[in-house]
């Protein structure tokens, strides 16, 4: 096994999966975007295609089951493609059986190949590339948070086929640099007036000049995606400053990974949240942080809560 998800198990590949690869690569439907169904010849190449690749890169299309049955439903993986400029990526590529289709498998499958891709091989990014009309591979490209990063043609079959690019990075998480001072501004920004819609923006407003140089005092960690910011967390010793995350990437686990990383360097870490913010209240209530008091604050008079978390505390 390679790595198995919630529902489904990956394996190699091997010859006896040649009729299960016949389900797939020999129907019309499930192969409209290669423009015809293969051969017996063409399938057995596909197969010996993904075992050379085994024993050159270590990785290719792997056989999708699904867990309890054993049911071949497809294959999903790794394999290296060429982009142009003489460029070599890695490739998350998936291949479903129709009768298998529209139950997440194709999703679930993807974002496997991803985790192992950045965890098990440490590789640093990871492309879909996907015909301009496959719309279904390309919304799990999206749910795989991919993002599409450029264009380029195949020439198959004696056809011209426009393929787009989808890509996505592993994420890091690393001191700021001056030069995302900006970017952690403006996430700083619009990140308080979209969750303290109870304060006047006024106030957030007059207050981004003193931040901005406490910002560069204080001890701030950015998530990165690529070269992109996607979010912060700022620290003063053991007390969380604030989180902030790009509107685009929330409920992606950004903030989470901020959390655990400043929770896997601190023994003990309290923080401030206004009482009316029930959200990012249950998000901190989420990791172990439990309400220590009810104050006022004084520069809004709104009333928040001390919060606080300890290595073992029992939320």
């Amino acid at each position: 096994m390679i790595f198995e998800t919630e529902r489904l198990y990956l394996r190699r590949l091997t010859q006896d999966d040649f009729g299960n690869l016949c389900t797939i690569l020999q129907d019309e439907i499930a192969m409209y975007a290669y423009e015809h169904a293969f051969s017996d010849t063409e399938v057995q190449e596909w197969l010996d295609r993904q075992i050379v690749r085994y024993q050159m890169d270590g990785f290719g299309l792997w056989a999708v089951l699904l867990k309890g049955t054993n049911t071949f439903v497809g294959q999903a993986g790794l394999t290296m493609q060429e982009i142009g400029d003489g460029r070599r990526v890695v490739e998350i590529g998936y291949l479903f059986r129709q009768d298998y289709w529209h139950n997440g498998y194709a999703t679930e499958a993807a974002q496997g190949c991803k985790q192992y891709a950045f965890e098990i091989l440490g590789i640093p990014e990871v492309y879909s590339i996907i015909r301009d009309n496959n719309f279904a591979s390309q919304r799990v490209a999206k749910r795989n948070g991919m993002q599409a990063v450029g264009m380029m043609v195949k020439h198959y079959q004696g056809i011209d086929m426009p393929h787009i690019l989808f890509c996505v990075k592993k994420d890091r998480i690393e001191r700021m640099k001056p030069c995302q001072l900006d970017t952690c501004m403006a996430l700083w920004q619009h990140g308080n007036q979209q969750a303290h819609a109870f304060i006047s923006e006024a106030y957030w407003k007059e207050a981004a000049a003193s931040v901005r140089e406490q910002l560069l005092e204080s001890e701030i960690w950015v998530a990165l995606e690529g070269e992109t910011v996607r979010g912060f967390v700022g620290l003063q010793r053991d007390y969380i400053a604030g989180i902030f995350v790009d509107s685009s990437h929330q409920g992606k686990g950004v903030g989470s990974r901020l959390l655990t990383f400043c929770q896997n360097h601190h023994h003990t870490l309290s923080l401030e949240v206004y009482e009316k913010n029930e959200r990012a209240i249950r998000f901190y209530r989420r990791h172990g942080f439990q309400i220590a008091e009810r104050h006022i604050d004084d520069a809004t008079g709104q009333p928040a809560y001390r919060m606080t978390w300890a290595e073992n505390m029992q939320a």
